[in-house]
């Protein structure tokens, strides 16, 4: 096996994923123009350059090598502390955008919370996230029963969510909730799931949503749409 610790990170760049470029929001391929050598356990700096819009990016991390035989050099990399400089202040492109101007309120508590958690604020970015989630289910509720706007308001969070009329729906909201409550207090009960996994349920919950609200308007003005009789 070779050793780790001879390795630069370009080297090792073609099996990393693709990032998204802080500067111009496209996802891309790196190019390191400062090599660094790669050392366990210590923090490493390395400067690359979008091959896109040219502009730079800074990374900070440490690396673990894990010894795995399968493998054709004998083990992998995994990084601990990731940062990159600057961070994405861009929107999630995973959030569905007409969200935006449906649950303005939403939308714009999920973005400060998306970077927060780009800036390395991982400890209160989750409390964010359950912020935006509240915020979606009591104004999605509000939309759905017009008449009952006090009482979703005086509601918790946990009683909104049961009053979801789509099962799928409630799931994914109890799904992100657990995770949001946890974040929000200092014991877990869940600690096998983290920020990521909320994100991922709130994202399926809003495209419900959007379908739901597409079916009922657009769809429905299409379907039930007085049909032209054809001449013989």
């Amino acid at each position: 096996m070779s050793n780790p610790l001879d390795e630069n990170l370009s080297e090792l760049l073609s099996e990393k994923e693709s990032i998204i470029c802080p500067h111009c929001n496209k996802g891309i391929k790196p190019i390191e123009v400062i090599p660094n050598k790669i050392q366990e356990g210590i923090f490493i700096a390395s400067i690359f350059q979008c091959p896109l819009c040219k502009r730079f990016i800074f990374t900070e991390f440490k690396a673990q090598f894990i010894e795995n035989y399968e493998l054709d050099n004998g083990y992998y990399m995994k990084y601990i502390g990731k940062s990159i400089y600057p961070p994405n202040k861009f929107s999630d492109k995973n959030i569905p955008i007409e969200i935006k101007d449906i649950y303005p309120n939403f939308y714009e508590i999920y973005h400060q919370s998306f970077i927060a958690e780009n800036e390395n604020l991982t400890k209160i970015a989750g409390m964010g996230y359950r912020k935006a989630l509240e915020y979606l289910v009591e104004d999605y509720l509000k939309d759905t029963f017009p008449d009952k706007k006090e009482d979703i308001s005086k509601n918790k969070l946990s009683k909104n969510i049961e009053m979801i009329p789509y099962s799928r729906a409630i799931s994914l909201a109890r799904a992100a909730c657990y995770i949001g409550n946890d974040e929000t207090h200092t014991t877990k009960k869940n600690p096998e799931y983290n920020i990521q996994d909320m994100k991922k349920f709130i994202i399926y919950l809003c495209h419900l949503i959007l379908a739901e609200k597409i079916a009922d308007n657009e769809a429905s003005l299409l379907v039930n749409k007085p049909k032209l009789k054809l001449k013989k």
